[in-house]
């Protein structure tokens, strides 16, 4: 599917500590603040596309960057509609969008705040629930990249290599549904031949084996990447 994207972004931990060989902090990292609690590291922003799920854009920045400076780098050239959560409130009003020949036209469905949510009328929180589903698509690829390949915490001083990292959300995301299978009657896929495709397999079957299978041969897991 194109014509529609999920925009979100997550917090990744740094170490805050100076007892390392330079006795600083990484100097790419920055402090915030959300909600009571305070965070040192940088943020991971990601663009979903709204049919599949699939990542389609990926960049990092400090922990301190709004999420709605990086929102342009996330919009594909034929989007017709963005969903993104209450943080990206007044996105029309940045001269980025409301300024550019295509982003001004694109349809933003943006998620009411809380505080507006309880007033709302019926059918009213009707559509924000519909709006909230779409939206959910957008924390399976950050479920898969600090659950299951650990990265809650950032690997590597500098943003640069640690935004190499976040890459292999896009892979991650598409080991379980890189093509369709047939289940047998067991209810369980039928394992394949190959030395490759058993590590491919294991990887629908657990989701812990999708880093083996990545770290081995990543492009095998891509729909449509050739060697």
């Amino acid at each position: 599917m194109r014509g529609g994207s999920i925009v979100d972004a997550t917090i990744i931990a740094a170490p805050s500590s100076t007892k390392n060989a330079s006795g600083a902090r990484d100097p790419e990292m920055c402090q915030t603040k959300k909600g009571n609690q305070w965070y040192f590291g940088m943020k991971a922003h990601i663009g979903v596309d709204a049919g599949t799920g699939y990542v389609h854009a990926v960049t990092a920045t400090g922990a301190n960057v709004h999420d709605l400076d990086e929102i342009a780098n996330l919009i594909r050239a034929d989007d017709e509609v963005v969903y993104a959560d209450a943080g990206y409130q007044g996105v029309t009003k940045r001269p980025d969008i409301s300024g550019h020949e295509h982003f001004s036209t694109v349809e933003f469905r943006v998620a009411a705040r809380n505080g507006k949510l309880a007033k709302m009328a019926g059918p009213d929180r009707q559509a924000e629930s519909r709006k909230a589903s779409v939206r959910a698509k957008v924390e399976h690829p950050f479920l898969i990249v600090k659950r299951d390949f650990g990265f809650a915490k950032a690997r590597y001083r500098g943003i640069a290599k640690n935004l190499n990292h976040l890459r292999f959300s896009e892979l991650a995301d598409a080991c379980p549904r890189r093509r369709p299978h047939r289940v047998t009657a067991g209810g369980s896929l039928p394992k394949p031949s190959g030395r490759a495709q058993n590590r491919a397999w294991r990887a629908e079957q657990d989701p812990s084996e999708v880093r083996k299978a990545v770290e081995t041969d990543p492009w095998q897991l891509i729909p449509g990447k050739a060697h």
